[in-house]
């Protein structure tokens, strides 16, 4: 057994120091222990400990892992990617039953803004800070080209920004870009001003919908070879409870707040909370999530 550094940065589990606990603001009380029950956890591999979400997570020989689709190994499971781990609470720890590492936009650098260390690929604006990893490939920001490929693990802002967490230089070929829809018309749309097309888009696309594309760079855009629609709760509603890290938006009801794509019910109370990066313990509760603890997330 090999422990996974997939710590959202959460603390959910006994265990942690008395000073990071003390951090956590505790918005209801947390359901009682499920032995043998199913978590989702969802955030970005932190380089401390190393750990993801406040977890550590048991990954045997047998735990299928891949990245951005393909089959990958758990030595490819680098500080600063974001993981997607479904797994379960059992008396000796997390099992981990499934490991996804997944890039935000994976694909050639179109534009470079050196004085506020940001990249542009395929459309996608990517803000870089002093927290970004970047492989042995990129010593620094300086050394990036136009027309590189990259791919970037990180986290969306609410103006669909992504904040960077790792840079790692690969190879031409396939890209990779996730975001939200829009401008759904017949067989194309955008994710921020990048414009997709392609034939056989899912059935039930349409604005605002979180989508998954695969496909060839164009001179207009992006030729899609795949196009998959993200679940509307996280990891498909199957779990009962998820740990989700991301950054908060109005959800436009009482009572709601997303984490990154993700809706959850919280105290009518709750402060507002746009554009801080947290991390949500959440169980399900009748088909929804219930944020039973919020808690800040290193930047």
């Amino acid at each position: 057994m090999r422990p996974l550094a997939l710590l959202l940065l959460a603390c959910g589990l006994a265990g942690c120091a008395e000073g990071y606990r003390d951090s956590i603001r505790r918005l209801s009380p947390l359901p009682a222990e499920r032995a043998g029950s199913g978590i989702g956890i969802f955030g970005v591999i932190n380089v401390a400990g190393p750990t993801v979400a406040g977890l550590t997570v048991i990954v045997d020989d047998t735990v299928p892992i891949s990245l951005d689709g393909a089959t990958a190994t758990l030595d490819e499971a680098q500080p600063g990617m974001v993981a997607m781990v479904e797994a379960r609470e059992a008396p000796r720890g997390v099992l981990a039953d499934a490991v996804v590492l997944r890039s935000e936009v994976s694909g050639p650098v179109g534009a470079i803004d050196a004085a506020n260390a940001e990249l542009v690929i395929l459309g996608q604006t990517v803000r870089v800070t002093a927290a970004t990893i970047q492989d042995g490939r990129i010593p620094t920001f300086a050394s990036i080209q136009p027309r590189q490929w990259l791919r970037v693990s990180g986290l969306r802002e609410p103006g669909g920004a992504i904040v960077a967490t790792r840079l790692d230089r690969r190879e031409s070929g396939t890209a990779v870009v996730r975001g939200m829809a829009a401008d759904v018309i017949g067989s194309a749309f955008r994710i921020g001003p990048l414009l997709v097309e392609g034939a056989g888009l899912p059935r039930d696309l349409a604005d605002g919908r979180g989508v998954l594309v695969v496909g060839t760079p164009t001179a207009d855009g992006l030729r899609s070879a795949r196009v998959a629609l993200d679940p509307l709760e996280p990891f498909g509603g199957r779990l009962p409870r998820v740990v989700v890290e991301g950054f908060t938006s109005p959800a436009g009801a009482v009572g709601q707040l997303f984490v990154g794509a993700f809706r959850f019910a919280v105290p009518p109370d709750t402060p507002p909370l746009e554009g801080a990066r947290v991390i949500a313990d959440a169980h399900s509760d009748a088909g929804s999530y219930i944020a039973d603890t919020l808690t800040p997330a290193a930047n």
